[in-house]
């Protein structure tokens, strides 16, 4: 993982609590001024059915509560290669376990994933964490 900068205690901020997404879903504003450095967004969730899909990506604000936008696309990074990169679609081909990076200096002062799910009958269990270096120890 590329980690600049991780002195201190690596904490984890909960964004999605374990549910199974049955609608669009948007998760828990988490402020970027808790952390030194840069951060991952962690999601874990089972395959979907047949037919269904589950999208993510991460939006921005200034106060965690209106004016929500996607981040700018240079602000995503694969924390493996740090090459840019998006979350990948789930679809029915297997459960997923991705991590993407979070550029901290391209970004406000408040992140959130948003979970958009497509299909009939759409029932697909996620949970979400960011995860960074702590600010002050």
């Amino acid at each position: 993982m590329i980690f600049p900068n991780i002195a201190g205690a690596v904490v984890a901020r909960n964004a999605l609590t374990t549910v199974a997404l049955t609608a669009n879903t948007n998760g828990v504003a988490v402020y970027t001024g808790d952390f030194e450095g840069n951060l991952v967004a962690v999601v874990n969730s089972a395959a979907a059915s047949a037919g269904d899909t589950l999208d993510v990506t991460v939006e921005e604000s200034l106060d965690g509560s209106t004016s929500w936008a996607a981040v700018p696309a240079d602000a995503l990074f694969n924390p493996s290669t740090g090459a840019q990169t998006t979350f990948t679609q789930v679809t029915a081909s297997a459960a997923s376990h991705q991590s993407v990076g979070i550029v901290k200096e391209r970004v406000k002062a408040y992140v959130r994933l948003v979970f958009t799910v497509g299909g009939a009958s759409i029932s697909i269990p996620c949970a979400a964490s960011i995860i960074g270096a702590q600010k002050y120890v």
